[in-house]
């Protein structure tokens, strides 16, 4: 799997920032909110939205965080402190319980979908993953933002926001590299968790990331802001349709 973007480090990092209200709102709609773009944006000014339930302006305000950090700190080489940090950002003002630690025995979780259950997170283990994966020289940075992403939401390291802190962690790879910005569609999210049950089901990742590489991967801004544009129109009869 090659690079499908190539750009500066502070090219991405534009791009990232231009595009942050979108990926916030996409990633709140992706964990089964209402909540509209234009919303969305108000939430993100700090303004309030008229009819939004407390967990996604919360969600919204906490993705602005994690997103905020991430930028700022896009240099820091990715460890597990790093990972665990993002998730205690993805779920500050206990939006998430125990946000930013390791699950331990005793704290199973469910997974909506699916039988399969993770197992009890060892942190050795996680962090000799984290390292196979990063210091893989046959890999591109791109085949590493997805492969360290999916194992991170396979793995379900804590006990809430695993997905949004994969994505987090795979957009830091990216952004870092100069390669692009992960994001799923709102018109692909039901494909994109049936492919990621399957994937939990059978730990066979080839598939997964082949989607995710050939539709959640983004390089060019101007395409992506003309779509911004259009989402302000919209209403929530419209989303809700």
């Amino acid at each position: 799997m090659k690079d499908k973007y190539h750009m500066s480090v502070p090219q991405n990092i534009e791009v990232a920032k231009r595009l942050m209200v979108d990926s916030i709102w996409k990633s709140t709609v992706f964990e089964g909110f209402v909540v509209t773009f234009p919303e969305t944006s108000e939430i993100f000014e700090g303004r309030v939205a008229q009819a939004i339930e407390l967990k996604a302006v919360l969600t919204i305000n906490n993705l602005k965080r994690a997103w905020k950090f991430l930028l700022e700190n896009i240099e820091y080489p990715l460890d597990l402190k790093y990972i665990c940090h993002l998730n205690y950002l993805v779920g500050g003002d206990d939006l998430v319980r125990k946000a930013g630690y390791l699950r331990v025995q005793g704290e199973d979780v469910r997974i909506g979908g699916t039988s399969w259950k993770p197992n009890i997170p060892n942190q050795y283990e996680v962090e000799t993953e984290l390292n196979h994966i990063l210091d893989n020289t046959s890999m591109s940075h791109t085949e590493k933002a997805l492969r360290l992403m999916g194992y991170l939401m396979r793995s379900q390291l804590f006990l809430d926001g695993n997905k949004r802190t994969a994505m987090l962690v795979a957009n830091h790879i990216l952004i870092q590299n100069g390669v692009g910005l992960m994001q799923v569609e709102v018109e692909n999210n039901l494909e994109f968790k049936n492919k990621l049950i399957q994937y939990y089901e059978t730990n066979n990742i080839e598939d997964f990331i082949q989607y995710v590489f050939s539709t959640c991967l983004y390089g060019e801004i101007h395409e992506k802001e003309r779509e911004i544009l259009n989402k302000r129109s919209l209403s929530r009869d419209d989303f809700e349709r």
